[in-house]
Formats: C-alpha cells, sequence, structure tokens
C-alpha cells in the first residue's frame, strides 16, 4: 500500500506476488520481492505531501489509526466507523490564522495532520487551537492520543502550537510503524 504498488499493472502483479507469499510461506528464508522493495523504498516516503484522501497512501494511514483501536478525542468510546469525520488536528481556521494560506494548501492538509474523531468532535473542535482543544479531553491525554500517532513530543508541540514540530515528529511515528510492519528495526520512542 505504501509503495502504491498495485497502481498500475495490478493483475500480473498481484499473480507474482501470490506465488512469492506461497513460496515464502513454505521457506522462511525466502523474502518476496515486494517485500525487500518496500524495505527499500520505504525511507523515501515522504508523508508531506499525502494530502489526497483517496490515495493509497493516504488510506494506509487512516487505516493503521483504526487498526491502533484509536479513540475519539472528547469521548470515552471508540471510535464508531459511520460516525467518522477526517479531522485536522491542527485545524485549517487556526493555521490560516497563523499565517498559512492559500500557497499552503498542501502543507495544511498533509496526512501528518489528519486523524479519524467523531463529526461531534470535529465540530465541537472547528477552530480552536490544540492548546486550547488539549485542556478538553478526559482522562490521560497522551493515553487518548496515542493511537493516533500523537506522543508527549507531539503533545509538547501542540501545547506550544508548534505546527512544524509536530509534523516532524508525527511523521517519524507514522514511519517507524510502517517499518516496524515490513520488518524493519525501528528506534526507541516510536508508538
Amino acid at each position: 500500500m505504501f509503495t502504491e504498488r498495485y497502481s498500475s499493472a495490478v493483475e500480473s502483479k498481484s499473480l507474482s506476488d501470490t506465488l512469492e507469499l506461497i513460496e515464502a510461506f513454505k521457506n522462511s528464508e525466502s523474502v518476496p520481492s515486494m517485500v525487500a522493495d518496500a524495505r527499500t523504498k520505504i525511507t523515501s516516503l515522504n508523508f508531506y505531501t499525502v494530502s489526497r484522501s483517496g490515495s493509497a497512501v493516504y488510506r494506509g494511514i487512516m487505516n493503521l489509526i483504526a487498526l491502533n483501536h484509536a479513540r475519539d478525542f472528547l469521548q470515552v468510546d471508540a471510535i464508531e466507523f459511520h460516525n467518522l469525520e477526517d479531522h485536522h488536528i491542527f485545524p485549517q481556521a487556526f493555521l490560516r490564522r497563523q499565517g498559512f494560506g492559500n500557497k499552503d494548501k498542501s502543507k495544511i492538509n498533509t496526512i501528518l495532520n489528519r486523524t479519524l474523531i467523531t463529526d461531534e468532535t470535529n465540530r465541537k473542535i472547528s477552530a480552536t487551537s490544540p492548546r486550547e482543544y488539549l485542556k478538553w479531553i478526559p482522562g490521560d491525554v497522551e493515553e487518548v492520543l496515542r493511537p493516533h500517532f500523537i506522543d508527549s513530543e507531539c503533545i509538547e508541540a501542540m501545547k506550544e502550537n508548534n505546527y512544524e514540530r509536530f509534523l516532524k515528529r508525527r511523521n517519524e511515528l507514522i514511519l517507524n510503524r510502517i517499518k516496524e510492519l515490513i520488518g524493519q528495526p525501528q528506534p526507541k520512542n516510536s508508538v
């Protein structure tokens, strides 16, 4: 998904991949080429430029958030998938007030600034600064936000309304999780 391997020639690639996976299940020393390719390409992924909700990478990251058992920021319950909205963690209107304009649209809409929350919470947060709405999160803030790939360093950046620092750290957390999933070692302090 993250290498967008199936964006073309799907039938021939899926047949080849299936045969390689069967071999890998039979022989633990065998590494399918798609896995080797992903391990090579993953280090060059640039999530800063991923802003189209229809892209495989965008959807992949949203799926990782859901698979992390993320819950809504303000409601104690787990996220209910039929009520979800794709939320800007640093709201668009807030960033515009901070000087981001139309030329920064892709930077505002990057997947690094998006997560899944309920439509009700999304409306409540609206244009509020992260520093302010963090105060509304019930319970252990870090525990609530960690499944969204938001750790203590990200939370500090949110408290400072430091968008650049937030994006940088969240990029590291997401990339580390993907590396873990494809069998690459990850540094300590990752989600």
